[in-house]
Formats: structure tokens, sequence, C-alpha cells
């Protein structure tokens, strides 16, 4: 809220007009400046801003809890709802948690192995956990990605072990 009222102070004073330069130094991200301020890094974006994935990230995931038509340079995922629990902030920018990203890969990813690598990085940094992952997973609405991560060889093997 107190973002919004400087927006809007210097929107004010400037007679509308605000630069992107201002808009960041008042901590609007990239997408919050292109898709709202709901909008959060997601899938393969996030994955490397959690350090879990070194591959590429053009164009640029965000996820908005509404549906939007696709921008320039940017892939949007629009969802029915983002809860809370789902998103962070992350050396300053709204990203998905780590668990729903790699639940967001899950569904995404295109190899087996490149999604092992993932799931490995978060492991190895402590962001997530198996059993976390495993609950996620199971509630999670969209059947492609926790078929994917459950069915998985190598999940079913760190499953048991």
């Amino acid at each position: 809220m107190r973002r919004e009222r400087c927006v809007q102070r210097l929107a004010d004073r400037q007679r509308g007009l605000i630069t992107y330069a201002q808009l960041h130094a008042l901590g609007f991200s990239d997408a919050a400046i292109a898709l709202g301020d709901d909008a959060v890094l997601s899938h393969f974006a996030a994955a490397a801003l959690w350090e879990c994935w070194t591959g590429r990230t053009t164009p640029v995931d965000v996820t908005v809890p509404r549906r939007l038509r696709q921008q320039r340079e940017i892939r949007v995922h629009g969802v029915h709802e983002l809860p809370d629990t789902a998103t962070t902030i992350h050396r300053r920018v709204p990203v998905t948690t780590p668990a729903r990203t790699i639940i967001d890969l899950a569904g995404t990813m295109y190899s087996e192995r490149a999604f092992r690598r993932v799931v490995h990085e978060a492991l190895a940094r402590e962001l997530v956990d198996l059993s976390s992952l495993r609950a996620r997973a199971g509630t999670r609405r969209r059947s492609d990605a926790s078929s994917t991560l459950t069915s998985s060889h190598w999940w079913k093997r760190q499953a048991t072990a």
C-alpha cells in the first residue's frame, strides 16, 4: 500500500507521467510494471533465481492469478489462483517458492534429466525437501504436472529411499 501511495504522489507531481527508473526505485519489478503488481517470476526464470537452473531463461516466465495476453519476451502463465503460500520475495524479486517452481516445471520440462537436475539442486541447497514436494504434487490441480512429477522413475526411487 505504501508503494502505491508513493506512485500516486509522484504521478500527481509529474502530471501523471512516471519513468521506469522511478518505478524500479520504488521497488517494482519489470514483470510488475508490465503485467501488474500481482505478477511473480516463475518456471525457468524462478529456478534460475533460486540458482537451481543454469539453462535458458528467455522468454522470462511470469505467473499471474488471472488471464493475460502474452507479452514480448515474457511468457505469461495465467492461473485461477496464486495463493500467498506459493509466492515469496527472493533477492527483492517476487517469485514462486522453490516447491511451487518445481511443481510448475514438472509439467513443462523438456527432459526428465533436466528436471532431475533442478530437483537435485533444490534439495542440495536445502530449498525443498522430498516430503513437501510429494505433498504439493498430490494437491496440485494440474494433473500433467503432478503426474509427471510422481511418475518419474527417479522420483519413485527417491520416494522409497
